[in-house]
């Protein structure tokens, strides 16, 4: 099988967008199904032009418009008493990241984007949380001391058509079988005020316990009248709940604050569900048999109220049963949209009343209320827009000087063995997957250098942030002990954030034949290495070599230190085994020479670029670290002067302080040095003297920090 063809690159994506006009494009746009929010986003970051179009507030509003009712996004549920309570989480119907639940005892109602729930700690309260936002609000009960209730949760801002209401002012409507007198009372609570109304009772033609006690002593029969804990149903400024006796309907006009009752069509069904219906009026369902019937109160042309019924749905074969004694029940409907959710033996359905399609949205359970939240999810698409921005995105990572500790890779020595081949994250930044490599070699400019050996050993430069790879081969040099890095090779880059783009890779060795340190570069843009250069030591091959230690010259082999190398403007500089010797390799000229090093005593040291781009060095000696860096004298001859002497022995932890402290790597021009000890790995900033664990004990030579700005591909394509 041929392997699926890549996507076109964005400017081609642009290409073909530039020639559709805004209009034809937005509309292209606005029917992207707003069932799954992903679609969305994912359109968003497909190029610049589709970018700009969805992130347009006019568009977002005609997109609401256009589709009418928000998309469900997640299912909560409340049960009767005697059936316990349900799970207390948030069920995602959607791949839209929502913000995690709150800690709550039950789940009373969503509407208008926001979702209503009852908790408890030391007392009962409420707490309004909007799942898109992650926005919450507590507030305590209402001063009625409930039996059974239920409650709705609503937008208080008067002309909103609640098609995408997040944040502002809200409403809570409370009503309750009063465990005291056996009333039903409601009560408002509006965030605009803080505070709940004086709670009003429903008129049974007694206002009291005594007035009630006075009519069952005159012979008047009298039920009490327990609120179903279902989920009422929103119109206009009128909220609708069911009482258990007889499925009498009532009333709350939240803006008058008064309760009355409304007779259902039906008296002799238990398992129903209030709703809005897409003309503004209260719907009532309910099954019979096994059809759906559904009412609309509509007032009629004498200008008064009646049931009409709108909808009979015969389910036998819409609705998957498994066993068809068992029955199917009504628990609930999506706001203004002509969805009906039932529940059978095979899990909970929607049914969309016009157009009769059935969709399973959960597994079998017990249902009695479902309460769908539902909207549309647009979060922070301004922001979006904002960071999206090829300015503010250049101004951010000037802003912050240098890129992040997104991971760490390192090297050991060859008798020490090679470390675990992968990226240890540092961040939560979801990187790409490592290659498969047998040892790292550098991190650089935002990339990784990696070798890798199948069948025969080749290079792997590697971007965790955008995923890109490149494979090239050795260069010509059969290497003894090596090291190499990998860098930027745009001109004027100031390496903040240089993903993509060519690049170049330096190989340093000790040569297996000859025993010479030799060097090569690759510059993707040609493909191709240079020829090796070799550092002078006063012969150029091994036969001047032994000539030379004939004449009783001392030689020692110069073994290349396979440590993490430096690198400054266009100079790459590694260590040799001998004496910590400094070797300079100027890729764009191909020429390699040696440099003292301030220190020749010690071995566990790290090269690396200051912030004032000049070379330092660092090492330990005792318990102290030092720091020097190579400046250009008013000779202009170049020196090592000592920058920091620096003090471990109450900075950095060690459990055993007879286990030496080491150097083992930096990070690359920000002050940074990371050293090892028996407790673990550390960074200390030479600044601040702050010192941060980042990594657990082990052996560590030389560590490679993965540093970049954590930009994705959908920014820079913007």
């Amino acid at each position: 099988m041929a392997p699926p063809s890549p996507p076109p690159p964005p400017e081609f994506m642009d290409d073909i967008t530039a020639s559709l006009a805004p209009e034809l494009l937005s509309e292209i746009l606005l029917r992207l199904p707003p069932d799954e929010p992903g679609h969305l986003f994912r359109a968003a970051l497909v190029c610049k032009e589709w970018l700009r179009a969805i992130c347009d507030p006019g568009f977002l509003r005609r997109y609401r418009a256009f589709h009418g009712s928000p998309p469900l996004l997640g299912l909560l549920h409340r049960r009767q008493v005697v059936q316990g309570d349900p799970a207390r989480h948030l069920a995602r119907t959607t791949a839209a990241p929502l913000f995690p639940d709150p800690t709550f005892r039950r789940a009373l109602d969503c509407h208008h984007g926001r979702t209503l729930l009852h908790a408890s700690d030391d007392g009962w309260y409420l707490i309004v949380w909007d799942p898109v936002t992650g926005e919450r609000h507590h507030m305590p009960e209402p001063d009625i001391p409930w039996l059974i209730y239920s409650a709705a949760v609503f937008c208080a801002v008067s002309g909103c058509d609640h098609l995408d209401c997040h944040g502002g002012p809200f409403g809570v409507v409370f009503m309750a079988t009063d465990d005291d007198d056996e009333l039903v009372k409601a009560s408002v609570y509006l965030s605009e005020t803080g505070a709940w109304s004086k709670s009003v009772i429903l008129d049974y033609g007694y206002q009291s316990w005594q007035e009630r006690l006075q009519a069952i002593n005159r012979g008047e029969l009298f039920h009490t009248p327990y609120v179903q804990p279902r989920r009422g149903a929103l119109v206009g400024d009128e909220i609708y709940f069911t009482l258990r006796n007889e499925n009498v309907i009532v009333k709350y006009n939240w803006g008058m604050n008064c309760l009355s009752k409304i007779d259902p069509p039906l008296r002799d069904v238990y398992d129903i569900s209030l709703m809005e219906m897409e003309n503004s009026s209260l719907g009532y369902a309910c099954i019979q048999g096994s059809s759906l019937y559904v009412w609309s109160r509509k007032v009629n042309s004498e200008g008064a109220a009646e049931w009409v019924q709108c909808w009979v749905i015969e389910l036998e074969q819409m609705v998957p049963v498994a066993n068809h004694s068992d029955e199917t029940f009504v628990v609930g409907s999506a706001e203004g949209v002509g969805v009906i959710f039932v529940s059978t033996d095979v899990g909970l359905f929607t049914i969309e009343l016009k157009s009769r399609r059935v969709k399973k949205v959960a597994e079998p359970g017990v249902y009695f209320s479902v309460l769908p939240y539902m909207s549309f999810y647009t979060p922070g698409i301004e922001w979006l827009r904002a960071i999206c921005d090829p300015g503010f995105l250049r101004r951010y990572r000037a802003f912050h000087g240098s890129p992040p500790l997104l991971g760490l890779l390192h090297r050991r020595q060859v008798v020490q063995g090679d470390p675990a081949r992968h990226l240890a994250r540092t961040t939560a930044a979801p990187l790409f997957p490592d290659p498969t490599f047998r040892r790292a070699l550098d991190c650089h400019h935002g990339r990784t250098l990696l070798h890798a050996s199948d069948d025969g050993w080749y290079l792997i430069v590697w971007d965790p942030v955008t995923g890109e790879r490149h494979h090239m081969p050795e260069p010509d040099i059969p290497w003894l002990i090596y090291s190499a890095a990998v860098f930027c090779a745009v001109s004027g880059c100031d390496h903040l954030d240089c993903h993509g783009g060519p690049f170049g890779v330096v190989f340093m060795a000790t040569d297996d034949d000859d025993e010479l340190v030799k060097a090569s570069v690759y510059l993707s843009e040609t493909g191709a290495w240079s020829k090796s250069v070799i550092l002078d030591y006063g012969y150029q091959s091994w036969q001047e070599r032994l000539q030379a230690i004939n004449r009783g010259e001392l030689f020692h082999t110069p073994y290349v230190q396979p440590r993490r190398g430096a690198l400054v403007g266009d100079e790459i500089y590694f260590t040799l085994r001998n004496e910590n010797v400094i070797v300079k390799y100027n890729w764009g000229m191909n020429c390699l020479s040696k440099i003292d090093p301030p220190l020749r005593d010690v071995y566990d040291i790290s090269l690396m670029e200051m912030e004032n781009s000049s070379l330092g060095y660092a090492c330990i000696q005792g318990s102290s670290l030092y720091v020097w860096s190579r400046k250009v004298n008013s000779e202009g001859a170049a020196e090592w002067v000592q920058c920091w002497v620096i003090e471990l022995e109450q900075m950095v932890p060690v459990a055993n302080h007879s286990d030496e402290t080491f150097v083992v790597g930096s990070a690359e021009g920000v002050g940074v040095i990371f050293v090892s000890t028996d407790v673990g790995l550390f960074t200390i900033e030479l600044k601040s003297r702050r010192v941060k664990k980042v990594a657990e004990p082990g052996v560590y030579f030389s560590v490679l920090p993965y540093m970049s700005f954590y930009t994705p591909e959908f920014c820079k394509s913007c």
